[in-house]
Protein backbone atom coordinates (compact mmCIF):
# COMPACT_ATOMS: atom_id res chain seq x y z
CA UNK A 1 0.00 0.00 0.00
CA UNK A 2 2.01 2.90 -1.41
CA UNK A 3 -0.26 5.41 1.08
CA UNK A 4 0.60 3.54 4.51
CA UNK A 5 1.36 5.29 7.00
CA UNK A 6 1.17 8.37 5.80
CA UNK A 7 -1.26 11.57 6.10
CA UNK A 8 0.62 14.21 6.05
CA UNK A 9 -0.60 16.21 3.58
CA UNK A 10 -0.37 16.22 -0.14
CA UNK A 11 1.32 18.82 -2.29
CA UNK A 12 0.11 19.94 -5.91
CA UNK A 13 2.22 19.44 -8.67
CA UNK A 14 2.78 19.63 -12.12
CA UNK A 15 5.36 17.59 -13.74
CA UNK A 16 4.86 18.35 -17.62
CA UNK A 17 4.91 21.33 -19.11
CA UNK A 18 6.33 23.78 -21.99
CA UNK A 19 8.04 27.44 -22.18
CA UNK A 20 9.39 28.73 -25.28
CA UNK A 21 13.04 27.18 -25.92
CA UNK A 22 15.00 26.59 -29.15
CA UNK A 23 14.50 29.87 -30.40
CA UNK A 24 10.86 29.17 -30.60
CA UNK A 25 10.85 26.77 -32.55
CA UNK A 26 8.70 24.07 -30.09
CA UNK A 27 5.30 24.62 -28.76
CA UNK A 28 6.07 26.79 -26.32
CA UNK A 29 4.69 29.88 -26.12
CA UNK A 30 5.10 31.78 -23.18
CA UNK A 31 9.01 32.19 -21.06
CA UNK A 32 9.58 30.08 -18.45
CA UNK A 33 9.16 32.97 -16.19
CA UNK A 34 5.37 33.20 -17.22
CA UNK A 35 4.72 29.77 -16.91
CA UNK A 36 6.06 29.85 -13.65
CA UNK A 37 4.63 32.51 -11.91
CA UNK A 38 0.98 31.59 -13.62
CA UNK A 39 1.27 27.98 -11.99
CA UNK A 40 2.29 29.71 -8.60
CA UNK A 41 -1.27 31.99 -8.86
CA UNK A 42 -3.27 29.10 -9.09
CA UNK A 43 -2.07 27.45 -6.17
CA UNK A 44 0.32 24.63 -7.23
CA UNK A 45 3.43 24.14 -4.74
CA UNK A 46 5.87 23.00 -7.18
CA UNK A 47 6.39 22.78 -10.68
CA UNK A 48 8.77 21.04 -13.67
CA UNK A 49 9.11 22.65 -16.98
CA UNK A 50 9.73 20.15 -19.13
CA UNK A 51 11.28 21.23 -22.74
CA UNK A 52 12.04 19.32 -25.29
CA UNK A 53 15.89 17.65 -24.68
CA UNK A 54 16.86 20.57 -22.21
CA UNK A 55 17.02 20.98 -18.68
CA UNK A 56 14.99 24.36 -18.24
CA UNK A 57 16.09 26.67 -15.00
CA UNK A 58 14.96 30.05 -13.76
CA UNK A 59 16.98 32.35 -11.50
CA UNK A 60 14.42 33.31 -8.51
CA UNK A 61 11.64 30.67 -9.22
CA UNK A 62 8.69 31.93 -7.86
CA UNK A 63 7.70 28.28 -6.16
CA UNK A 64 10.15 25.02 -6.07
CA UNK A 65 11.17 23.53 -9.54
CA UNK A 66 11.82 19.87 -10.38
CA UNK A 67 14.24 19.55 -12.94
CA UNK A 68 12.86 17.47 -15.79
CA UNK A 69 13.14 17.33 -19.86
CA UNK A 70 10.98 15.69 -22.10
CA UNK A 71 12.76 13.02 -24.68
CA UNK A 72 10.90 12.43 -27.48
CA UNK A 73 11.86 13.30 -31.35
CA UNK A 74 10.01 11.05 -33.63
CA UNK A 75 6.88 10.21 -35.65
CA UNK A 76 5.23 8.10 -33.27
CA UNK A 77 5.13 10.67 -30.41
CA UNK A 78 6.89 8.04 -28.15
CA UNK A 79 8.00 10.32 -25.46
CA UNK A 80 9.25 10.00 -22.46
CA UNK A 81 9.76 12.29 -19.25
CA UNK A 82 12.34 12.08 -17.03
CA UNK A 83 12.87 13.99 -13.88
CA UNK A 84 15.85 15.27 -11.62
CA UNK A 85 18.88 14.73 -13.66
CA UNK A 86 20.84 17.42 -15.96
CA UNK A 87 22.49 14.55 -18.09
CA UNK A 88 20.35 14.88 -21.22
CA UNK A 89 20.28 12.14 -23.42
CA UNK A 90 19.68 14.27 -27.19
CA UNK A 91 19.39 11.35 -29.51
CA UNK A 92 16.28 9.37 -30.71
CA UNK A 93 14.99 7.29 -33.51
CA UNK A 94 12.77 8.94 -35.76
CA UNK A 95 10.90 5.84 -36.63
CA UNK A 96 10.85 3.92 -33.31
CA UNK A 97 10.07 0.23 -32.65
CA UNK A 98 10.16 -1.46 -29.54
CA UNK A 99 13.12 -2.67 -29.14
CA UNK A 100 14.51 1.35 -29.87
CA UNK A 101 12.40 2.52 -27.50
CA UNK A 102 14.01 0.09 -24.53
CA UNK A 103 16.86 1.48 -25.75
CA UNK A 104 16.01 4.71 -25.58
CA UNK A 105 14.48 3.69 -21.79
CA UNK A 106 17.38 2.30 -21.10
CA UNK A 107 19.74 5.40 -22.05
CA UNK A 108 17.81 8.10 -20.41
CA UNK A 109 17.58 6.69 -17.19
CA UNK A 110 19.78 7.96 -14.37
CA UNK A 111 20.71 6.87 -10.57
CA UNK A 112 18.22 8.84 -8.31
CA UNK A 113 16.23 9.61 -11.54
CA UNK A 114 12.67 9.13 -12.71
CA UNK A 115 11.46 8.12 -15.86
CA UNK A 116 8.30 7.98 -16.80
CA UNK A 117 5.64 7.47 -19.97
CA UNK A 118 4.33 10.90 -21.66
CA UNK A 119 0.34 10.32 -23.01
CA UNK A 120 1.02 6.51 -24.43
CA UNK A 121 -1.89 6.37 -26.10
CA UNK A 122 -1.68 9.53 -28.23
CA UNK A 123 -1.14 8.09 -31.59
CA UNK A 124 -0.11 4.78 -29.95
CA UNK A 125 3.18 5.84 -28.89
CA UNK A 126 3.04 3.52 -25.96
CA UNK A 127 0.62 0.83 -26.90
CA UNK A 128 -0.38 -1.87 -24.55
CA UNK A 129 1.91 -4.00 -25.86
CA UNK A 130 4.73 -1.39 -25.24
CA UNK A 131 3.86 -0.77 -21.92
CA UNK A 132 3.74 -4.49 -20.97
CA UNK A 133 7.00 -5.34 -22.41
CA UNK A 134 9.46 -2.51 -21.41
CA UNK A 135 11.37 -2.08 -18.53
CA UNK A 136 13.28 0.48 -16.63
CA UNK A 137 10.54 3.14 -16.30
CA UNK A 138 8.86 3.74 -12.95
CA UNK A 139 5.92 6.25 -13.93
CA UNK A 140 2.99 6.75 -16.56
CA UNK A 141 0.85 9.32 -17.46
CA UNK A 142 -2.94 8.28 -17.03
CA UNK A 143 -4.29 11.45 -18.04
CA UNK A 144 -2.92 14.09 -20.08
CA UNK A 145 -4.86 17.03 -22.18
CA UNK A 146 -4.30 15.56 -24.78
CA UNK A 147 -4.69 12.24 -24.06
CA UNK A 148 -5.89 9.35 -21.59
CA UNK A 149 -4.04 6.12 -20.70
CA UNK A 150 -5.89 4.46 -18.70
CA UNK A 151 -6.12 1.15 -20.36
CA UNK A 152 -2.24 1.11 -21.51
CA UNK A 153 -1.64 1.85 -17.96
CA UNK A 154 -3.69 -1.40 -16.70
CA UNK A 155 -1.51 -3.25 -19.30
CA UNK A 156 1.41 -2.18 -17.55
CA UNK A 157 0.10 -3.74 -14.21
CA UNK A 158 -1.33 -7.02 -15.73
CA UNK A 159 1.99 -7.69 -16.80
CA UNK A 160 4.23 -6.89 -13.60
CA UNK A 161 5.19 -3.55 -14.52
CA UNK A 162 4.41 -1.70 -10.57
CA UNK A 163 4.31 1.66 -12.42
CA UNK A 164 2.71 5.15 -10.57
CA UNK A 165 0.28 7.16 -11.95
CA UNK A 166 0.73 10.99 -13.36
CA UNK A 167 -1.59 13.40 -15.13
CA UNK A 168 0.04 16.42 -15.99
CA UNK A 169 -1.64 19.47 -18.42
CA UNK A 170 1.06 19.13 -20.85
CA UNK A 171 0.68 22.86 -21.10
CA UNK A 172 2.05 25.21 -23.94
CA UNK A 173 1.43 28.65 -22.27
CA UNK A 174 0.02 30.54 -19.85
CA UNK A 175 -3.58 30.63 -21.51
CA UNK A 176 -5.92 29.50 -18.97
CA UNK A 177 -7.81 26.62 -21.01
CA UNK A 178 -4.42 24.72 -21.29
CA UNK A 179 -3.69 24.65 -16.91
CA UNK A 180 -5.27 22.86 -14.16
CA UNK A 181 -6.50 20.14 -16.46
CA UNK A 182 -4.89 17.33 -14.29
CA UNK A 183 -2.40 17.27 -11.87
CA UNK A 184 -0.74 15.33 -9.55
CA UNK A 185 -1.32 14.83 -5.33
CA UNK A 186 1.98 14.40 -4.16
CA UNK A 187 2.81 13.59 -0.52
CA UNK A 188 5.55 15.43 1.08
CA UNK A 189 5.63 18.05 3.67
CA UNK A 190 8.95 19.05 1.61
CA UNK A 191 9.09 20.34 -1.42
CA UNK A 192 12.77 20.01 -2.44
CA UNK A 193 13.32 18.05 -5.51
CA UNK A 194 14.46 15.02 -3.72
CA UNK A 195 11.80 15.25 -1.54
CA UNK A 196 9.23 15.09 -4.29
CA UNK A 197 11.16 12.10 -6.16
CA UNK A 198 11.32 10.25 -3.22
CA UNK A 199 7.09 10.60 -3.03
CA UNK A 200 6.35 9.92 -6.81
CA UNK A 201 9.00 6.71 -6.85
CA UNK A 202 7.03 5.55 -3.89
CA UNK A 203 3.66 5.98 -5.17
CA UNK A 204 2.59 8.44 -2.55
CA UNK A 205 0.54 10.35 -4.93
CA UNK A 206 -2.86 10.39 -6.83
CA UNK A 207 -3.56 12.28 -9.79
CA UNK A 208 -6.55 14.56 -10.35
CA UNK A 209 -8.74 15.67 -13.16
CA UNK A 210 -10.36 18.84 -12.34
CA UNK A 211 -11.63 22.06 -13.73
CA UNK A 212 -9.69 24.90 -14.13
CA UNK A 213 -6.94 23.73 -11.46
CA UNK A 214 -10.20 23.17 -8.87
CA UNK A 215 -11.00 19.53 -7.16
CA UNK A 216 -14.18 18.71 -5.04
CA UNK A 217 -13.08 16.00 -3.08
CA UNK A 218 -10.18 14.73 -1.94
CA UNK A 219 -8.12 11.58 -0.54
CA UNK A 220 -8.08 10.92 3.10
CA UNK A 221 -7.13 7.62 3.74
CA UNK A 222 -6.47 4.26 2.03
CA UNK A 223 -5.72 1.61 4.43
CA UNK A 224 -5.02 -1.82 4.67
CA UNK A 225 -6.81 -3.97 6.90
CA UNK A 226 -5.29 -7.55 8.93
CA UNK A 227 -8.09 -9.33 7.37
CA UNK A 228 -7.62 -7.61 3.71
CA UNK A 229 -10.48 -5.40 3.34
CA UNK A 230 -9.49 -2.03 2.03
CA UNK A 231 -10.88 1.09 3.19
CA UNK A 232 -10.77 4.97 1.44
CA UNK A 233 -11.94 7.42 3.16
CA UNK A 234 -12.74 10.92 1.01
CA UNK A 235 -13.23 14.53 2.05
CA UNK A 236 -16.49 14.84 0.37
CA UNK A 237 -19.45 12.43 -0.74
CA UNK A 238 -18.58 11.03 -4.27
CA UNK A 239 -20.99 10.44 -6.78
CA UNK A 240 -19.14 7.03 -7.81
CA UNK A 241 -16.27 5.01 -6.61
CA UNK A 242 -14.94 2.31 -8.75
CA UNK A 243 -12.35 -0.66 -7.23
CA UNK A 244 -10.61 -2.43 -10.05
CA UNK A 245 -8.32 -5.28 -10.42
CA UNK A 246 -6.18 -7.11 -13.08
CA UNK A 247 -6.99 -6.16 -16.79
CA UNK A 248 -8.49 -3.02 -15.26
CA UNK A 249 -11.55 -5.29 -14.63
CA UNK A 250 -14.69 -2.77 -12.51
CA UNK A 251 -15.18 -5.42 -9.41
CA UNK A 252 -17.25 -2.84 -7.12
CA UNK A 253 -18.83 0.42 -7.63
CA UNK A 254 -20.39 2.48 -4.45
CA UNK A 255 -22.33 5.62 -5.15
CA UNK A 256 -23.22 8.41 -3.31
CA UNK A 257 -20.30 7.83 -0.78
CA UNK A 258 -17.62 9.31 1.61
CA UNK A 259 -16.38 5.98 2.49
CA UNK A 260 -15.99 2.97 0.98
CA UNK A 261 -14.73 -0.49 1.73
CA UNK A 262 -13.72 -3.47 -0.99
CA UNK A 263 -12.37 -7.18 -0.40
CA UNK A 264 -10.03 -8.13 -2.90
CA UNK A 265 -9.75 -11.75 -4.15
CA UNK A 266 -7.35 -14.32 -3.35
CA UNK A 267 -6.04 -14.23 -7.27
CA UNK A 268 -6.03 -10.55 -7.43
CA UNK A 269 -3.00 -9.12 -7.78
CA UNK A 270 -3.34 -5.32 -7.48
CA UNK A 271 -6.63 -3.20 -6.54
CA UNK A 272 -6.86 0.57 -7.70
CA UNK A 273 -9.64 3.20 -6.88
CA UNK A 274 -11.14 5.53 -9.37
CA UNK A 275 -13.15 8.52 -7.48
CA UNK A 276 -15.70 10.31 -9.42
CA UNK A 277 -17.37 13.47 -8.66
CA UNK A 278 -19.25 16.05 -11.21
CA UNK A 279 -16.24 17.98 -11.39
CA UNK A 280 -13.41 15.92 -10.67
CA UNK A 281 -12.17 12.24 -11.23
CA UNK A 282 -9.10 11.00 -8.79
CA UNK A 283 -6.83 8.01 -9.64
CA UNK A 284 -5.08 6.23 -6.83
CA UNK A 285 -2.25 4.18 -7.42
CA UNK A 286 -2.40 0.64 -6.71
CA UNK A 287 -2.10 -1.58 -3.87
CA UNK A 288 -0.78 -5.35 -4.19
CA UNK A 289 -2.72 -7.63 -1.57
CA UNK A 290 0.22 -10.09 -1.81
CA UNK A 291 3.30 -9.20 -2.76
CA UNK A 292 5.00 -12.28 -2.21
CA UNK A 293 2.37 -13.83 -5.15
CA UNK A 294 3.24 -10.14 -7.24
CA UNK A 295 6.73 -11.57 -7.17
CA UNK A 296 6.08 -15.20 -7.52
CA UNK A 297 4.08 -14.61 -11.01
CA UNK A 298 5.75 -11.49 -12.09
CA UNK A 299 9.54 -11.70 -11.11
CA UNK A 300 10.54 -15.37 -10.47
CA UNK A 301 10.04 -16.27 -14.20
Amino acid sequence: NPYEGWWSGFQKVNLHAHSRAWGGLTAGASSAEELASTYARWGFNALAISNYFEVTRIAEPPLPMVRAYEHGLNFTKSHRLVLGTDDVVPFDFPFSSRSARQWVIDAIGRPGALVGLNHPSLRQGHACADTEALTGYQLFEVHNAYATSAFEWDCALSAGRLVWAMGNDDSHSTREEGIGIAWNMVGTQALDEASILSALGQGRSYVVRGERGQMDAALLGLTVEPSGAMRLELSQPAARVEWLTDGGAVRQVDVDVDRSTFTPHPHDHYVRVVVRTPRTELVLNPVVPDVQAWYSRFCES
